[in-house]
């Protein structure tokens, strides 16, 4: 036969509850007593924020009991309910804060046994909004650079650029440096590769073109070391435009390059940065 449990049921209205114990006897029940035959069962050992717990308590017929909360601290009453003919109590609560709490009752002159019940917070998954991103005059977009052995051929380096949701407009900073030194055969004067033979044997020609036009050429002689550098600002930039190209190019007054016993390299590099920002 499956008998039908009645059970008197009482909502603890633990949010609006601040009554705190200070009745030096009731306190040493709760937490020196040890615990009768009444007891106390909770439906769920762990529970969110917000949800809500719940528990039964068993005792006599008919029986007075006062349930009690602790977060290990001091103790709370939460509420009170008497047990039905069939001796059981059930009661439910909200706790609003995370963390380990202790229930137990006192039932006549019967105390519980104490459970614990573990409050977990809830954790949002929420993905932060984007901070909106600062952009200010000076700072660096990106950079690059190259080098090698001068040819005849020249090269030509596209910069590719991804500006994104930059609203400034960009500016480029580019130096060049070319270098020759001897493999042995000539000796070196002021670092450089000295053949009296070709004292005026390369120019190299280099350039940088934005999105509209040519922005700047300019002329390296060497040897001795050469340097070039120039700031552009602004510099253009459109996605449907010719791209970004920084160009160099040789040229020589005698076709027997680089003169016998001298090898020559190149270098360069450069930084686009925020030139102009509203």
């Amino acid at each position: 036969m499956i008998g039908l449990i009645v059970m008197a049921i009482i909502v603890s209205p633990y949010l609006g509850k601040t009554t705190y114990i200070t009745n030096e006897d009731i306190i040493n029940q709760l937490e020196t007593e040890n615990e009768g035959e009444c007891l106390i069962v909770l439906d769920n050992n762990v529970v969110m924020v917000g949800d809500e717990a719940g528990g039964t308590i068993t005792d006599g017929a008919n029986t007075l009991c006062e349930i009690y909360l602790s977060d290990g601290t001091s103790w709370i009453n939460v509420g009170e309910g008497t047990t039905s003919s069939t001796g059981q109590l059930h009661y439910s609560d909200v706790i609003p804060t995370s963390g380990t709490f202790m229930f137990r009752a006192i039932c006549g002159d019967c105390v519980t046994n104490i459970v614990n019940l573990k409050v977990n917070p809830i954790v949002d998954d929420t993905p932060p909004e984007d901070e909106e991103e600062i952009w200010e005059v000076g700072d660096i977009v990106d950079s690059g650079g190259g080098s090698g052995f001068t040819t005849g051929e020249g090269f030509g380096d596209i910069i590719d650029l991804a500006p994104g949701d930059n609203p400034c407009t960009l500016g480029i900073r580019i130096n060049t440096e070319w270098t020759s030194w001897s493999d042995g055969n000539y000796p070196e004067v002021d670092g450089e590769c000295f053949n009296p033979n070709y004292q005026a044997w390369q120019s190299l020609y280099w350039s940088f073109q934005d999105s509209n036009a040519q922005r700047w050429s300019d002329v390296m002689d060497a040897p001795p070391v050469k340097t070039l550098s120039v700031d552009i600002c602004p510099a253009y930039y459109t996605v449907d435009g010719t791209p970004w190209q920084i160009q160099m190019q040789p040229a020589f007054d005698d076709a027997d390059f680089p003169p016998p016993g001298c090898q020559v390299g190149y270098s360069y590099d450069y930084e686009i940065y925020n030139c102009e920002c509203p």
